[in-house]
């Protein structure tokens, strides 16, 4: 789900050859503001102050770089029978099917009593349940076409829509 294990994938397919990776693909600059909104409000309990230029300049260059790490690393190695893609909007519009087609991707079994429970706990853990997470790209002063390019070969390689 985080583009921070991307950053090692190579060294995880070289220990774990057979394993079987979900990449989560998503409008790299929704990712983007979301994975500084949530490093942000991990580090304001632990810190006095935040140097937020700084701050969001590094995780920005970060996530690209591991975006990218694992875009090479996937053309390198050529093992696309280990992954199975799906875009983020899939799986919140109906997740039931998203995991279906993981297991046959795969070749796992999957029968009625674990859809059963999928379901069940989708019906009793509704999204926002516990609240949102709410955050916005603009709120961090970053310069959306300058963001698309970074993000351009990734998103073409993938075919993941902007949306904002």
């Amino acid at each position: 789900k985080a583009p921070t294990h991307l950053r090692t994938l190579d060294a995880l397919l070289a220990v774990f050859p057979d394993a079987c990776i979900v990449q989560n693909h998503r409008d790299p600059l929704l990712s983007l503001a979301s994975v500084i909104s949530l490093r942000t409000t991990m580090l304001k309990p632990t810190v006095a102050s935040l140097d937020m230029p700084r701050l969001v300049r590094w995780i920005t260059e970060d996530n690209a770089e591991w975006l990218h790490r694992g875009l090479e690393t996937r053309r390198r190695i050529n093992r696309e029978d280990r992954f199975f893609d799906v875009h983020f909007h899939e799986f919140q519009n109906d997740p039931i099917d998203v995991v279906t087609r993981l297991y046959a991707h795969f070749g796992f079994p999957l029968d009625e009593d674990a859809l059963t429970r999928m379901k069940n706990f989708m019906a009793n853990n509704p999204r926002g349940k516990h609240g949102l997470h709410e955050y916005s790209f603009d709120d961090y002063g970053l310069d959306r076409a300058q963001e698309r390019e970074r993000y351009a070969a990734y998103q073409e390689h993938f075919g993941v829509a902007s949306e904002i």
